[in-house]
């Protein structure tokens, strides 16, 4: 009774926390200080188009997932974990795809500041998940299990930025033509 009403305690503080974080970031990403991200049309149509191809990584992850479980007699991974690859592999197709066709940052947004502020998410999760790594959480009965998911946050950011530095210099190349 004691750990479930820590752990809820643990969970609620972790919530109110993450709040407040969220909102200090949307004040020092912002131009404005409107509470919305602003797109225009075409940044919108972006993001359906994301939506769509994000979504359909993830149904033909989760049909390769649900065929490898079905024919693999021993798990490696835990069925958490694999899921939540599937999530940040969707998320990824996303984010790069709205990234390459300029639709990702809004149009009140300061793109280096969001840009810092990725690396800073990054490496925070990096930390976390090198402690889930140190504690033993990480890996149990040899299975990678959902303690993963820390840093796979942290790679999902750090595989978006050679996006956005290769669509800067595509950006410039043709800026100079």
């Amino acid at each position: 009774m004691e750990y479930n009403l820590g752990f809820l305690a643990g969970g609620i503080l972790a919530a109110i926390i993450g709040v407040i974080f969220i909102y200090i970031l949307r004040k020092y990403t912002r131009t404005d200080n409107a509470t919305k991200c602003k797109y225009d049309e075409r940044q919108q149509l972006v993001h359906g188009i994301g939506f769509k191809y994000g979504f359909f990584t993830f149904i033909f992850y989760n049909i390769a997932a649900a065929t490898l479980i079905s024919l693999r007699k021993k798990q490696y991974i835990d069925h958490a974990a694999l899921m939540l690859i599937g999530i940040f592999i969707s998320t990824f197709v996303y984010a790069a795809f709205c990234i390459w066709k300029e639709g990702y940052f809004s149009l009140n947004e300061n793109p280096k500041r969001v840009v810092v502020t990725f690396a800073a998410i990054a490496l925070l999760n990096f930390g976390i998940g090198w402690l889930s790594y140190l504690r033993g959480l990480m890996f149990e009965n040899g299975m990678l299990t959902s303690h993963c998911v820390n840093f796979l946050c942290g790679i999902l950011i750090i595989l978006l930025f050679p996006v956005m530095a290769a669509k800067h210099i595509s950006k410039q190349k043709e800026e100079e033509e």
